[in-house]
């Protein structure tokens, strides 16, 4: 289909087409230590209330990635992880606590479920759909 977009050019494309096209959004990535890949919606961050309303607020995709301490004394450090999250133009580095989780609706699963911040390598959620779309 595209092939014969491009031999034909077909001119401009049509406002409402684009408008319609652009509000759907795609699943969210949720990349895991060991290449697990989990496609599906993230309902929410679980890092605390202001990032949460940010969160639910945004109009752009979110991308964020996280470091993890793994030696030996990090089992006894409250804080042991460190995430860095852009929301559109918002960028958040913040500490991650033992037992944070982000709530998500994995694609083939009838309930959402948490996965542990402790676990994930990087997100990659897709903008949120349009209004008309929810």
């Amino acid at each position: 289909f595209l092939d014969i977009l491009k031999t034909i050019n077909p001119g401009h494309p049509n406002p409402e087409l684009v408008e319609t096209l652009e509000g759907f959004n795609t699943w969210d990535e949720v990349h895991m230590y060991g290449g697990l890949l989990n496609k599906g919606d993230v309902i929410s961050l679980g890092l605390g209330d202001q990032l949460e309303t940010i969160f639910e607020q945004r109009e752009r995709p979110v991308d964020g990635n996280t470091t993890h301490k793994r030696g030996w004394f990090s089992i006894f450090d409250k804080q042991p992880s460190l995430a860095k999250i852009k929301i559109g133009s918002k960028n958040v580095e913040l500490r991650v606590a033992h037992g944070a989780c982000l709530k998500m609706h994995v694609v083939g699963e009838s309930v959402p479920r948490d996965i542990p911040w402790a676990c994930i390598d990087r997100i990659a959620l897709s903008k949120p759909a349009a209004e008309w779309n929810r």
